[in-house]
């Protein structure tokens, strides 16, 4: 199922590849030249680049997998079609500390003679609050998700004595 929402194509589907899950993530921190408004006076149109995207999916991905009992999902084999946000939001929050802490880093502030105050790159704090603030939601969904298919997959079932012995 897909709509345009002014002239932008959402495919509202599970994503197939890693190239849908890119569009996903860059629609969802709204990375568009026309809305980067302060990137564009900086000759920058867009604040993430495509092998970004694809560390911030990797990674998502990898700490799934290892959020007990540990997986070997693939982002073309992902299990429960439904949960596939679990793989978008995590990257999302990858975004958000990654560009958070080089603002951090980059981060100036500057104080003329008269009095006027200016902080280049100050918006650090806000990235890595809007992280901690949606990091927490993320791991409790991914927990969810892990002891779903923990009981589906039978991960540390119950052993018996009396499953040897039937015939």
């Amino acid at each position: 199922m897909s709509f345009d929402m002014e002239g932008y194509d959402i495919d509202l589907s599970a994503p197939q590849s890693v190239t849908d899950y890119i569009s996903i993530v860059k629609s969802s921190i709204q990375d568009y030249p026309e809305l980067n408004k302060i990137l564009l006076e900086t000759d920058k149109s867009v604040e993430n680049r495509e092998k970004d995207y694809i560390m911030y999916l990797r990674k998502a991905l990898a700490k799934i997998n290892q959020f007990p009992p540990p997986t070997t999902f693939s982002f073309e084999k992902f299990p429960h079609k439904q949960y596939w946000p679990l793989i978008a939001d995590g990257a999302v929050l990858e975004a958000l500390k990654s560009k958070g802490l080089l603002k951090v880093r980059n981060e100036m502030p500057y104080q003329d003679q008269g009095g006027t105050s200016v902080r280049l790159e100050g918006k650090g704090n806000q990235y890595m609050q809007n992280y901690f603030s949606l990091y927490n939601s993320w791991q409790n969904s991914v927990r969810r998700f892990k002891n779903i298919i923990s009981v589906e997959s039978g991960y540390g079932g119950v052993y018996s004595e009396f499953i040897k012995n039937w015939h």
